[in-house]
């Protein structure tokens, strides 16, 4: 046993040799993965900005910091920043750390792919330098290195999917020891606990790595057996479902000490809307994201379809016309399809179009295709260098995409910066102090003038001032970044605030922040949420409603009007099964409710799936309205819900709710209460 394990060693051990001779040969790699990660991410290595929720992670303590990432299933983050003393770190180092690991990981990849195609020679890799310069400067990652509280453990994540690649298919394919099957499963439960969306990488990864192998037997005229490619995906499935169900357990016994977050669930989008809606959705998302104009200088998507599209024509005519080789053809063909179907499974499983953030796996199938299409042509000598080049003009278009991006989010940040110090100014100038006791209400939200330098995608390029139509509490965060340590006001100083704030000019304009009722207010627009209804949850009835003001009766014909829905009354209760075109039932009540009559909207439901609810309100000359509706999350089972009248409502008089598309919910009650 001690033999066996000191020859597991050795074998690894050469591995790692293996390694280090692939970088003795190509030192040009390294140069130009040095200079392009430069280029491309020089700017957030200089330049200290705040992005869009790094004003929060800033003022959290270490062992929130910790706890926030275990309930969202990412345990693996929360073991780095406990582990590594990473729990509140600076942008500046886990950028650092970041790009050093995604240019590590990016000649991982090149090396793992060399390994499978051809012998490691002594002689520079044209295909890695293809590999990893598409790779690391693939603009989706702009997104991931902007997020630096996380970004240094994206890092990690990105080298141990390479990792955990090389490890499952030396197992799979080159038949090596158990210890490369656990090292495999480690790699890929560790990878997946850091961020979900890096499986579907692996998986891609695994492909592409058995598409190269396959190519080798094919090149050398050998028939793959039946019973070998069987061997094969047998053994990936038992890897990759171990692997999650590992990672599920580990999860769950975390849940036990950290309760379990919303936030995952709440991308599954299945229960929430029609099959029809989502496929449309996502046929439309998938349209435009492979004609580049998703993601912001991603070009190279455009060449990579169409050369995908010529790639499966070839091995669909190899399979037809080849008898010899018609089963390595055709395990090529379905290997093929497996990775491109990499590209489509997160956002097919939750049902909605992939945040950019989250699309890890873009990178790895343009490499892939690039790769393979280098190959296809490696018999016309005189294409090959074109082809490098083409890949070096890519590689610079990506970067200054990049750079483009980075220099955008450090005009915002200083935009950002410019506007807190003007209305620290403007405070110190009103109470008379740079330190005050008093709270400060942000009203409304600052966007920033527009400029052909200012670049937004999804969070780089957005102000602070201007995320979530203008957050409060987003604010107060940034501004205590800069040293403006202001109070937050309570919900009925708020309520004060929003109502002498109409009476106040807006941003910059003098008289803008002013002092009123003890509240220092800060109008920088006509507020959003004036106009829109806000909601909460009560199911552990910690509101007490003194006074019942209207109940709605079920019975009452005249009071209720559906379409798409079937509505049944019993026991005082009302049950609704919905459709799947546009399912809603509407209530009249029976005469107009001043808003100053009643404080609140509840009503209590059961729901037997999670799911979205549209609310909508209108007032007694009005209709229902996008902009008086609201969106409330079902929880699956009894909510207890407290609406609150939009303040630009002088009345109520009607409600309507959608359902959620081909679903069963039942109204307890619905009532008007102070």
């Amino acid at each position: 046993m001690i033999k066996d394990g000191m020859e597991d060693l050795k074998d690894l051990k050469e591995l790692f040799y293996s390694f280090l001779t692939y970088l003795k040969y190509n030192k040009i790699t390294l140069v130009l993965i040095f200079f392009f990660s430069v280029l491309a991410y020089g700017i957030p290595l200089s330049q200290y900005t705040l992005s869009v929720d790094e004003e929060m992670a800033m003022f959290r303590d270490p062992h929130s910091s910790v706890i926030v990432w275990a309930s969202q299933g990412r345990f693996g983050i929360s073991f780095i920043k406990f582990f590594l003393n990473f729990e509140n770190s600076n942008p500046l180092t886990s950028t650092y750390l970041a790009i050093f690991l995604l240019g590590f990981s990016s000649l991982l990849w090149a090396f793992v792919f060399k390994l499978y195609y051809s012998e490691i020679e002594t002689k520079q890799d044209r295909k890695g330098i293809i590999v990893s310069l598409l790779f690391l400067t693939f603009p989706a990652y702009a997104q991931n290195i902007g997020f630096s509280m996380m970004s240094f453990e994206l890092g990690i994540g990105w080298s141990v999917t390479a990792l955990a690649t090389l490890f499952l298919t030396q197992w799979v394919i080159l038949k090596k020891n158990a210890v490369y099957l656990y090292l495999s499963i480690i790699c890929t439960v560790f990878a997946t606990a850091i961020y979900q969306a890096f499986l579907p990488a692996i998986i891609c990864g695994a492909m592409a790595v058995t598409l190269l192998y396959l190519i080798r037997m094919y090149n050398n005229q050998v028939n793959a057996e039946s019973k070998t490619l069987t061997a094969l995906i047998l053994k990936y499935a038992i890897v990759f479902s171990s692997s999650l169900l590992t990672y599920k357990l580990i999860d769950k016994i975390i849940s036990v000490f950290i309760p379990p977050s919303d936030y995952i669930s709440g991308f599954f989008n299945w229960n929430r809307q029609s099959p029809l809606v989502i496929i449309k959705h996502l046929v439309h998302h998938y349209l435009l994201y492979f004609s580049g104009k998703v993601i912001y200088g991603s070009l190279i998507l455009i060449p990579t379809f169409m050369i995908s599209i010529l790639i499966v024509v070839v091995l669909i005519w190899r399979t037809v016309k080849y008898k010899a080789t018609r089963r390595t053809s055709l395990a090529l063909l379905i290997a093929f399809f497996g990775c491109v179907s990499t590209l489509f499974l997160m956002p097919v499983m939750l049902g909605i179009a992939q945040l950019i953030r989250m699309d890890l796996v873009s990178a790895l199938f343009v490499a892939i295709i690039w790769i393979l299409f280098y190959i296809l042509l490696s018999k016309r000598g005189w294409v090959k260098p074109i082809l490098l080049l083409v890949a070096l003009y890519f590689a610079f278009y990506q970067s200054i995409s990049i750079s483009k991006l980075f220099y955008s989010d450090y005009l915002r940040y200083q935009d950002d910066v410019k506007l807190a110090v003007q209305i620290g100014d403007q405070i110190e100038e009103t109470t008379g102090s740079y330190e005050t006791d008093l709270p400060v209400a942000f009203i409304g939200q600052h966007k920033q003038a527009e400029s052909m330098n200012i670049i937004k995608q999804e969070v780089l390029g957005f102000s602070l001032f201007e995320w979530d139509q203008g957050n409060p509490y987003r604010m107060n965060r940034f501004m205590g970044s800069l040293g403006y340590n202001y109070l937050l006001p309570s919900s009925e100083q708020t309520e004060i605030a929003l109502k002498l704030s109409k009476d106040m000019p807006m941003w910059p304009q003098k008289g803008s922040v002013a002092l009123k009722n003890n509240v220092i207010i800060v109008h920088l627009s006509e507020d959003q949420s004036v106009g829109k209804i806000q909601y909460f949850r009560n199911e552990n009835n910690t509101v007490e409603s003194n006074q019942v003001v209207y109940t709605m009766n079920w019975n009452s014909e005249n009071s209720m009007s559906s379409f798409d829905v079937k509505s049944e009354e019993q026991n005082g209760k009302l049950s609704i099964l919905s459709g799947d075109i546009d399912p809603q039932i509407s209530f009249q009540l029976d005469r107009a409710y001043l808003s100053s009559e009643f404080k609140y909207v509840e009503f209590e439901i059961t729901a037997q799936e999670k799911g979205d609810l549209q609310l909508f309100l209108a007032e007694s000359k009005g209709q229902y309205t996008e902009e008086n509706s609201t969106l409330i999350s079902l929880n699956k089972g009894y909510n207890k819900i407290y609406c609150k009248l939009p303040l630009t409502f002088d009345n109520l008089s009607a409600i309507r709710f959608d359902p959620p598309a081909k679903s069963t919910v039942e109204f307890s009650s619905l009532q008007l209460v102070n």
